[in-house]
């Protein structure tokens, strides 16, 4: 078995092994994967942080060994806060984004693979007791980023993968999709219910959908850009048109 992990900021991960197949996720830094097939420069991976599979350009990341695979399979312990920062290894650098992991950062200092790398940036930790004001404030830091179907990162995002970085800032792992998100946690039977950091899942025209509690009837979600809307037993009332955007399916607590 082969492995690797995301040298650079933002790689695209593809449904087809083509530059014009669809985006159905990204890796951001740090992030590390099995390699299952190769196929010219392409190569078939699956996500170590949630099991989600696709194809990279196999140039786009670096080999990583066993032992380095099973340390980014672990508890994630340091995340990257502000929108960007700056990872250098010798005469090299990377603009990283917000989001993303360093494995066995320290002092300003982490290793991945053969390469030893300092960050200058803010970072989190993650470790602790995750507390709901922590996924709350993370997830805010994303507002007004544009959406972006499979995108991860502050320059675009989708609504499953908003909730999964808020709840990867204390230390929780989700699954990728919002589907795959609605069978996890404690169901929540009414809206009356609804805590701060419960998930609510919806449906449109345009599929499933997931956004996060706020409180006071709030809810941030990726809608075109991330936005804070307001939630009812109906569904996401758009603030700004005064209509119905999305029907609520399932309400889910994962804190």
């Amino acid at each position: 078995m082969e492995f690797g992990f995301c040298c650079l900021n933002v790689v695209s991960v593809r449904a087809e092994p083509s530059f014009i197949s669809e985006i159905v996720t990204q890796l951001l830094f740090g992030d590390g994967f099995e390699l299952l097939e190769r196929k010219g420069i392409f190569a078939r991976i699956r996500m170590a942080y949630d099991g989600y599979e696709g194809w990279i350009d196999g140039r786009q990341c670096a080999p990583l060994d066993a032992a380095g695979f099973e340390a980014v399979c672990g508890e994630v312990k340091h995340v990257v806060f502000d929108p960007f920062g700056v990872v250098r290894s010798g005469e090299e650098q990377v603009l990283v984004v917000r989001g993303s992991s360093l494995p066995g950062y320290r002092e300003g200092m982490f290793g991945m693979g053969e390469r030893e790398y300092d960050f200058a940036g803010g970072v989190v930790e993650t470790g602790g007791v995750p507390r709901v004001e922590q996924v709350l404030e993370f997830a805010r830091l994303y507002l007004n980023t544009p959406y972006l179907w499979g995108g991860r990162s502050p320059c675009g995002i989708d609504c499953s993968a908003l909730v999964q970085l808020a709840f990867k800032r204390v230390g929780i792992r989700l699954l990728r999709d919002s589907g795959q998100q609605l069978e996890e946690g404690e169901e929540i039977s009414s809206v009356g219910k609804i805590r701060p950091g419960d998930l609510a899942f919806a449906e449109s025209k345009a599929g499933g959908h997931v956004g996060l509690m706020l409180g006071e009837g709030e809810i941030i979600h990726a809608s075109g850009r991330v936005r804070v809307d307001r939630l009812d037993e109906r569904g996401i009332l758009n603030v700004e048109t005064g209509e119905y955007s999305h029907q609520l399916v399932g309400i889910r607590r994962y804190l």
